[in-house]
Parts: structure tokens; sequence; C-alpha cells
């Protein structure tokens, strides 16, 4: 069910400028650090092994999740589309609030006020927050 994307397992299989500029894609490092031999070399072993990882998750089902749940998501992002989002629901004894905000894969490099306001909101109402 909440398995990575065929473009995740895909780029985990890359190394080096491919790597880069492929994770490029998502938006998750900036132009400078993909043009940059000793910036990706610092940086992407760290990031490679987080796809890797991603890539060796199985789902195992279990029982539903009791506690609230926000989920958050790019209006933009093309790696997640709602009815991905509503898979959520399934892990959960009651459906999770969910937020679209502005922005992308990485809506909140930008705006990071997005996630901010979400979850001073869920504290200032003396909520348990699980953000997804």
């Amino acid at each position: 069910m909440l398995l990575p994307s065929a473009r995740v397992r895909e780029i985990a299989t890359l190394t080096g400028q491919e790597f880069a500029e492929a994770v490029g894609f998502f938006g998750g490092l900036p132009a400078e650090v993909i043009a940059d031999p000793d910036m990706r070399d610092l940086l992407l072993p760290g990031v490679i092994a987080d796809f890797r990882m991603a890539v060796g998750y199985r789902y195992q089902p279990g029982p539903r999740l009791a506690v609230p749940a926000t989920l958050v998501v790019g209006r933009d992002d093309p790696h997640v589309r709602p009815e991905q989002a509503q898979r959520w629901e399934e892990e959960f004894t009651w459906p999770p609030d969910r937020h679209w905000v502005d922005g992308g894969h990485f809506y909140f490099d930008p705006r990071p006020d997005a996630i901010v306001d979400i979850v001073r909101a869920l504290v200032q109402a003396d909520q348990h927050v699980e953000l997804i």
C-alpha cells in the first residue's frame, strides 16, 4: 500500500551526478549543490542512503493506529496525488486531517509558515501531533 514509487526505486539505483540531477527533480537539492562536485560528495551519501532505505521498505499491514494524524501535502507535488494521500485513512481508526498547502514536494522550503501554522494550531488546541 504505502510503497516507494517507481521513480524513487529508479533513483535509488543511480549515483553521483545522475543521482543529484534526479533528486533535483523533486526540488530537494538546489542547483548550486547539483553543480558543485565538492558539495555533492559531502551531501549525496546520506541522501542516497535515505533513498535506498526507502526502496528497501516493505509494508506490513497491522492494526489501525488509534491516534489523530495530520497530513500536509503540497498542492503542486508531482509525487503525491490526492488518491495516494487518501490511502493513509486505512492506517488510522479515524481519517487524518488533510491540509493541501501551496508548493511542491518541499512546500515548506520557500514557505515554512505553511507547516508552522498547522502545528501551532494543533498545539494550541492541546492535540497530540503526528505529522506525516
